[in-house]
Order: C-alpha cells, then sequence, then structure tokens
C-alpha cells in the first residue's frame, strides 16, 4: 500500500476530528430543558395540578430549576401561592410552598411586558444535585383560594444547569418561601 497524499491525510484527520469536536459541543454545552403548559381559556382552575417530567441524563453539576408565569392583565391577585413537589430520579420529593409577587404596592404588575402578556421567572431551587440519572418530576399547585383564576397564560417550568448567580439576582425580592 502506497502512503496517503497530505490532502488525503487532512481529510482523514478532518474525519477524525469531528466526533471529538460534537463530543466537546455537548460537554461544554449548558444544559437546558424547558416545558410549558397553556391554560384553556387564560384560567388556571384551583385543583388542576400542573405536572412536568425532565430527563436528567448529567449529573456532574448543579441544576437551577426555575418558574415562570405568563399573564396577562386579567391577572386579579398580587401574588401567586403555590405548593412545588419536586420528585428526584432516586424517589427523594423536596416540597416547598412559594409566595411570588406579581404586583408591587401600587397595584402594578412587576413582570416584563412581552406581545401581550407579562412574563416573570423565579428560581424553584438553585444549584440542586442529582445523585442518579433518570427522570425528575415536579407538580405545582395553586393554593390560591378560588376556584377559577384568570389571567394565567402558561406555566413554564426550565431545569437548567447552574451559572455564577447572574440570573439568581435578577428576581430577588419578587419571591417569598412560606
Amino acid at each position: 500500500m502506497f502512503p496517503a497524499s497530505t490532502s488525503e491525510m487532512n481529510r482523514m484527520i478532518v474525519w477524525l476530528l469531528i466526533p471529538f469536536q460534537i463530543i466537546s459541543y455537548s460537554c461544554n454545552n449548558n444544559e437546558k430543558q424547558c416545558l410549558f403548559i397553556s391554560f384553556d381559556h387564560n384560567t388556571w382552575n384551583r385543583f388542576e395540578k400542573q405536572k412536568f417530567e425532565f430527563s436528567v441524563e448529567n449529573t456532574s453539576f448543579p441544576y437551577d430549576v426555575m418558574l415562570t408565569i405568563r399573564h396577562n392583565e386579567d391577572y386579579l391577585f398580587d401574588n401567586l401561592y403555590i405548593n412545588v413537589v419536586l420528585e428526584m430520579p432516586g424517589g427523594e420529593e423536596r416540597i416547598m410552598e412559594y409566595d411570588f409577587k406579581i404586583k408591587d404596592a401600587d397595584g402594578n404588575f412587576q413582570s416584563n411586558v412581552k406581545s401581550g402578556y407579562h412574563e416573570l421567572s423565579f428560581p424553584l431551587h438553585e444549584e440542586l444535585h442529582f445523585s442518579g440519572r433518570g427522570v425528575c418530576r415536579v407538580e405545582i399547585e395553586n393554593l390560591i383560594p378560588k376556584m377559577e383564576i384568570p389571567g394565567i397564560l402558561e406555566l413554564g417550568l426550565c431545569l437548567l444547569q447552574s451559572e455564577d448567580n447572574q440570573h439568581k439576582k435578577t428576581n430577588q425580592g419578587l419571591l417569598r418561601r412560606i
């Protein structure tokens, strides 16, 4: 067999490096999974628990769990009270009640205004370490003592790789853990 030409060697090297670049990118890429639930008639029924599931494959770094609320001007309350049950892949449960401040003392929405709706994001869990791979389940229950809560368009949940506390300072003061 004859030695390969320089151009053939360069092509072989490129083809050998492509898988390493893909692996390197996927290892360095911030892990992020987001799911959103839309509400019929922009109304969240008091007894409709919202359920999310995330696949946890990489346990080498901590995660943040962020809640996003999208609402319109029909939202009547100053706060949103919820109960969150987070079930880890191994079966461990973490339960916490939250009181999210939606309006300020003057009754103005504290959210970012998007095209036709308002949006707020809050941390539910920060630097959460998973001990094993598998499915992470999150159940969110509305605790406002009214049957129908108008003005809620969507509820979103993101599981993302923790960062340098940048987003954690964004909404300080808007959240009160009960």
